[in-house]
């Protein structure tokens, strides 16, 4: 049983420094769960690879209108270490059609992510109504100030 633990823990390692080099060599390499379902194209259209680029509320603004335009909107989470997953994400994001990206330890500021957020709040209200708001994480930067 031992043995076993070992292994296990030697492939999880192993698995961890090898996503930590793609990451470092790869610098459009995206943490969104539901990457599987988005084509070259629909990520590129989207332009969520440029999210640690933005410097300006416009520029995060912009950002946020252009993933909606292009049917790729996503919801910022500001995240630590490891991500958190919550069973009702995929609920969330197959339901809405939205995708949630979590900031590893290098978040841009609050203030860009909650302007983001804040167009995207704006978007899945007008396409379904306030029900979203009953079942959004809580912890997605700027819901619980205003909505």
């Amino acid at each position: 049983m031992k043995k076993y633990y070992w292994l296990f823990l030697i492939m999880l390692v192993s698995i961890n420094v090898m996503a930590q080099t793609n990451h470092d060599i790869n610098e459009e390499f995206i943490a969104v769960r539901k990457i599987g379902t988005l084509t070259d194209d629909q990520l590129e259209s989207s332009r969520i690879n440029k999210i640690q680029q933005i410097k300006t509320i416009e520029e995060a603004k912009e950002l946020a209108l252009t993933a909606i335009k292009n049917n790729t909107p996503f919801l910022l989470i500001s995240g630590g270490v490891a991500p958190t997953i919550i069973s009702s994400d995929f609920e969330f994001e197959n339901k809405y059609n939205i995708y949630f990206y979590e900031f590893g330890c290098n978040p841009i500021r609050e203030d860009l992510m909650k302007i983001y957020n804040r167009e995207v709040f704006k978007y899945l209200t007008v396409q379904f109504g306030t029900n979203w708001k009953k079942e959004i994480r809580k912890d997605v930067v700027g819901f619980s100030e205003k909505y």
